[in-house]
C-alpha cells in the first residue's frame, strides 16, 4: 500500500491502528488465505528525474 502525501512526522500508534483495521476487514488475500498479521511500515521517498 502506498500514500501519495503522508503526514509527517508519522504517528506510529495511528499507523499500527490502521494496519489492524485493514487486517480485520480482510482487505488483502493471498493464495494461502487472508493476511492475519502485520510485519511493519516504513516511509520511503523516491525522487524520479
Amino acid at each position: 500500500m502506498s500514500l501519495d502525501a503522508p503526514i509527517e512526522p508519522v504517528d506510529a500508534a495511528k499507523v499500527s491502528l490502521v494496519m489492524d483495521l485493514v487486517l480485520a476487514q480482510g482487505a488483502f488475500v493471498s493464495s494461502a488465505g487472508f493476511l492475519v498479521s502485520k510485519v511493519g511500515a516504513r516511509v520511503v521517498e523516491r525522487n524520479v528525474c
